[in-house]
């Protein structure tokens, strides 16, 4: 069974033989042909997993329950987005969040539990070995965008909480930062909050919510730049109108990476610039959550491309997998985490090298939010950014 990571350690061995063939921009022959082999495997439990969950939409199945003994094809059950008043709030038809992991958008009427609640194309994701947890979403389309601010706006309940995650989320905590992996153009983002400091746009609710509109503001836009590459952070306010008292203001963070092309990676001068966009989000997401909640477990983060999968699990892997060897931050350093529970959707497939932690973590995520890293390119990225972070910390 593979070890938890050391932060002490130098270089994992597992990673020697990418890292041995790693020259500046290009990597080795034999090294391709080991990640492809990897992104196989992984290929192939994932096409398992997307056949039973076209099962569980033939059969119509209800989301079922993670016990000792899980319905194999009740597991990657999709039922809520496929339900016909939710089926145009998906972005891709092919995109679906699994109904165990899916985000419950809150309500000022929501009744609690897994079974209430507004329906968002996004699933809650623990990290295999990093131990943070993230909501990973597809970017909001027209008609969604009253369900996303909610989940920024209302207190995270626990009783929406997939099963076993409650101890990794703060009680009564609020998502207050979100990272955006896409730009808004080319149809795969639409804007959703003002880009000019001090406009603002009106949201309402979609119909049969009974919550007031929202008032969205940004007060705020920086730029910030390493290199060639930049991102913009934006300090974002919502509010509700409505007459009640107990209507505040909450405000959260958004950070936009702009370096990353869809279905693609950053090119490999980015990836300094990528490897600082994250711990700048991770810094600003623990400031942020620790002024309001002192001493507690920082807030998820909220995460985006244009499905929510590719980019958005890479991004998720490489956090993972940097907080593991406490190359994320001073803060970060490992510690025992309880893994995520992994399904043997059929133990005639291939096992994935039990000591190569980038596969295991992909295949993790996998089982939380499907297709995530979609692109071959997109696993060698990872193996190259945990290379090169390992390498910033020897120099």
């Amino acid at each position: 069974m593979a070890s938890s990571p050391s932060p002490h350690e130098s270089l994992p061995t597992w990673l020697g033989p990418i890292a041995a063939h790693l020259k500046t921009s290009n990597i080795h022959q034999d090294v391709v042909d080991s990640v492809e082999d990897i992104f196989g495997i992984l290929q192939e439990r994932e096409r398992v997993r997307t056949q039973l969950h076209i099962q569980s939409r033939i059969q119509r199945l209800a989301p079922s329950g993670t016990g000792p003994e899980v319905d194999p094809v009740g597991h990657y059950s999709t039922a809520s987005a496929s339900q016909p008043q939710n089926i145009r709030k998906n972005r891709y038809r092919n995109i679906l969040p699994y109904d165990r992991t899916r985000v419950i958008a809150g309500s000022t009427q929501s009744g609690g539990g897994r079974g209430d609640g507004r329906y968002i194309n996004g699933n809650w994701v623990k990290e295999r070995y990093g131990g943070g947890v993230w909501i990973a979403t597809q970017a909001p389309i027209e008609g969604t965008f009253h369900s996303f601010f909610s989940i920024l706006y209302h207190t995270i309940s626990q009783s929406t909480l997939p099963p076993g995650l409650s101890s990794y989320v703060p009680a009564n905590g609020r998502v207050h930062t979100v990272v955006q992996l896409t730009t808004f153009s080319q149809g795969q983002a639409e804007s959703y909050f003002p880009q000019r400091p001090g406009t603002s746009l009106e949201v309402w609710p979609e119909h049969g919510c009974p919550d007031p509109p929202f008032r969205i503001t940004t007060k705020k836009a920086e730029e910030e730049s390493l290199r060639e590459s930049r991102w913009q952070e934006s300090t974002v306010t919502i509010q509700p109108q409505s007459t009640s008292s107990a209507s505040q203001p909450v405000d959260f963070t958004h950070l936009l990476y702009e370096k990353w092309p869809d279905h693609g990676v950053p090119d490999s001068k980015d990836e300094d610039s990528l490897l600082a966009f994250l711990r700048h989000a991770y810094a600003v997401n623990h400031s942020l959550s620790q002024k309001a909640n002192p001493g507690a477990a920082d807030a998820p983060i909220i995460v985006h491309c244009s499905a929510g999968v590719g980019r958005t699990g890479t991004f998720i892997a490489i956090s993972s997998l940097l907080r593991a060897y406490g190359l994320l931050d001073s803060r970060s350093a490992a510690q025992p985490q309880a893994a995520v529970p992994q399904s043997n959707p059929n133990p005639q497939i291939p096992k994935i090298p039990i000591d190569d932690l980038v596969a295991q973590e992909v295949d993790s995520l996998r089982e939380q939010r499907l297709a995530m890293v979609q692109r071959e390119t997109q696993l060698q990225m990872i193996y190259q950014c945990l290379i090169k972070a390992f390498r910033q910390r020897v120099s």
